[in-house]
């Protein structure tokens, strides 16, 4: 380590590869002195630079960003104006530059699955994938779709971007079919990766105009403009562009579009991302959006007719909205903002007109009275089937059990899918509703298909399987949400479950049903400190092979644990003992997290470690969300790679045999007979662009 003060910049620290300089023949630049530079330590002022790679920033603080990812290191202490010593857990340029290079060894025969669900993959690379084995590469778009797996949205656009960059605007037009998958969103995304070379030729003929003014521009406005040519230059495909090609397929697409669904996005949706596409695709208001005419120009600012939905209810005020509901079937989610002022004459109407069972009962707690009680038991009789996502639907049995028994509810439980906030519910129930509730006939039909979906669901961990519950009272808010995981994932694996807080106690009885969950969910008790390791010591004085743990906990772990030789320990210590003397078991962690940021203090340990074998998935530790069970048990389905490569290869084989229209067809048509949400979240993504 050499430290040198630099005049311009109050304090560096830096690190020089001095075998780097002797072995390289150039000559030793400002430029190569930087390359070589590993970590960089500021004082207070600013640093050497804005631009990418540079340090900037107040106080101990220093950012170096670039190519290989984003990269901090920070320090703090020390007087004021002297020299600061850096801490061994800064990363250095080789650290970075390891994290990354998996990436660029993608293999799509080898595995496909990071493809869709690691976001630092390039259009590029999607085109290379397509291009090698398109079979494969569908199967696992359609076998992680399948799973619940959540495919972010940059991977979908990219799969879209990628097919019309190689003029396979077969495969564009067969994924624009699957409209949960790929919504206006993703279409967006992708025009906008095609577009990104003729975005970036308009800012640097702008840029270039800027630098030759007499009048120096601003900074701001120089900084911008860079910016917006790094974000496109990261964006743009190696080849391909937003043809007039493809514009005509996306007014094909675009006039595929129901009138309920355009009407949908002229209620609930911002109107500037048609307004962007519009600006690439050039849209027909008639021809290409036949089922509503008037949305192009209600999207530019011209309003709707006077007698449709959408100019009446665009105005709906508490004074207005019961006698609305008479006159026009709007849909729940343009009402929800009203449900304070809902009669129940109108909830009523509601219930009986809206097309999916599902949608009342995913509002249930905004619409119950005896009447809505009454037309669901009606409904459910008559056949209609109810296809919520398992998560939610526990989730509406946890709440229906709370207002069934008058259970007075002291959390908040996080009631919806994407975009809707945090409710609570069943507060305090008064008697009146209590009464009620002991009416709802449709709880235990509820139950009937909780139970059969339950016997469905089958997950490829390696038996025997422990699971683990934190029962301390940093779990206090999530302690429901937790024992109805740890308990379905029993009932499912046929596991062993046992509870902790300062020490390990087992439940009052192994949950075996739907019933017996919601039960446990309910009596359980967050108390005590957190020692996970209290879990773990049973089946290690014992000796008993456990082939995969799952740990549901908030990692809060702030308590040892005693063995039976009273020896005194933590779970990274005892698990890895367990690995060593027992059985190299693997690990589940199911944590819930102070933010969807954190890491986890304990899966922490592991991944420093490189311990293998070893996964997590979050839930939120303020907001617990049940309806992310389907992303969980989809997530341990894959996390197999028999079994996930096992329904891929079968896939595969589908589309190399049948051909790809007749199995995406099949597909759709089983997601449309197990349609799960409501229209709401269907099209929520529109709004997070």
């Amino acid at each position: 380590m050499i430290c040198l003060p630099s005049n311009g910049i109050e304090y560096i620290a830096i690190a020089i590869h001095i075998g780097i300089i002797r072995n390289n023949k150039r000559r030793f630049s400002k430029s190569n002195f930087l390359t070589n530079l590993t970590l960089v330590v500021r004082g207070r002022g600013r640093g050497f630079g804005r631009g990418r790679g540079a340090s900037r920033g107040r106080g101990g603080r220093g950012a170096s960003r670039g190519r290989n990812g984003r990269g901090r290191i920070i320090t703090r202490g020390g007087r004021r104006g002297g020299f600061q010593i850096a801490r061994s857990q800064s990363l250095n340029v080789d650290q970075q530059t390891t994290s990354v290079n998996p990436l660029a060894n993608l293999d799509i025969n080898v595995d496909p699955k990071p493809f869709f669900v690691n976001a630092n993959v390039t259009i590029d690379q999607h085109i290379q994938a397509q291009t090698t084995n398109l079979p494969r590469y569908l199967a696992a778009l359609f076998t992680l779709d399948e799973n619940s797996v959540d495919i972010g949205q940059k991977a979908k656009a990219c799969a879209l971007a990628a097919a019309w960059c190689r003029h396979d605007h077969k495969l564009a037009n067969n994924l624009l079919r699957c409209r949960r998958l790929f919504t206006l969103t993703e279409v967006l995304k992708a025009v906008t990766m095609l577009d990104a070379a003729r975005q970036i030729r308009v800012y640097e003929k702008q840029l270039k105009r800027l630098e030759l003014s007499k009048t120096k521009p601003k900074a701001t406005k120089l900084g911008k403009i860079k910016n917006n040519l790094d974000n496109l230059n990261k964006l743009k495909p190696s080849t391909g562009s937003a043809s007039g090609a493809v514009a005509r397929h996306i007014q094909r697409w675009t006039r595929t579009l129901t009138l309920q669904e355009l009407e949908y996005f002229a209620l609930h949706m911002p109107t500037e991302p048609w307004k962007k596409l519009a600006d690439i695709v050039h849209f027909n208001p008639t021809k290409d959006f036949p089922s509503l005419p008037w949305f192009l120009p209600f999207c530019f600012g011209t309003p709707a007719p006077t007698d449709t939905m959408v100019s009446r209810c665009r105005d709906l005020t508490v004074d207005n909205i019961n006698n609305l509901i008479k006159e026009f079937k709007i849909p729940y989610s343009h009402l929800k903002q009203f449900k304070e002022h809902l009669n129940d004459q109108s909830k009523a109407r509601i219930a009986s007109y809206e097309e999916k069972l599902d949608t009342i009962l995913w509002y249930y707690e905004d619409l119950q009275c005896s009447d809505v009680d009454d037309i669901i038991s009606e409904r459910i009789r008559n056949g209609e089937q109810i296809t919520l996502p398992y998560g939610k639907l526990m989730e509406r049995l946890l709440l229906l059990r709370t207002i069934r028994d008058n259970v007075s509810e002291t959390r908040s439980f996080r009631g919806t899918g994407r975009g809707r906030g945090a409710e609570r519910i069943a507060r305090n129930v008064d008697n009146q509703h209590s009464a009620e509730s002991r009416k709802m006939t449709f709880y235990s039909d509820l139950l009937v298909i909780a139970e059969a979906q339950l016997q469905k669901i089958k997950l490829p961990l390696e038996s025997p399987v422990a699971v683990i519950g934190d029962a301390s009272s940093s779990m206090n808010v999530a302690i429901r949400t937790a024992t109805i995981l740890s308990s379905l994932l029993t009932a499912i694996c046929s596991a062993k479950l046992n509870f902790f807080n300062n020490q390990m106690f087992l439940p009052a009885f192994t949950p075996k049903t739907i019933e017996d969950v919601l039960t446990l969910a309910l009596t359980t008790r967050a108390s005590g400190c957190t020692a996970n390791a209290a879990g773990l010591v049973p089946y290690y004085d014992s000796k008993e092979v456990i082939k995969t743990f799952v740990m549901v906990t908030d990692e809060e772990e702030n308590t040892d644990a005693r063995l039976a030789d009273d020896t005194s320990t933590r779970f990274f210590n005892l698990f890895m003992k367990y690995r060593t003397e027992i059985y190299p078991a693997k690990l589940v962690f199911i944590s819930f997290l102070r933010h969807q940021h954190a890491q986890g203090q304990m899966y922490k340990e592991f991944q420093d470690a490189n311990v293998p074998d070893v996964i997590q998935f979050k839930f939120s530790g303020e907001r617990p969300d049940l309806t992310k069970i389907d992303n969980l048990l989809g997530l341990l389905s894959t996390g197999s790679s028999d079994s996930f490569d096992d329904r891929v290869g079968k896939l595969q084989n589908e589309f190399q045999q049948n051909g790809m229209e007749s199995v995406i067809t099949k597909l759709l048509n089983q997601q449309e007979e197990n349609s799960t949400v409501p229209m709401e979240a269907e099209m929520a993504a529109v709004t997070t662009n």
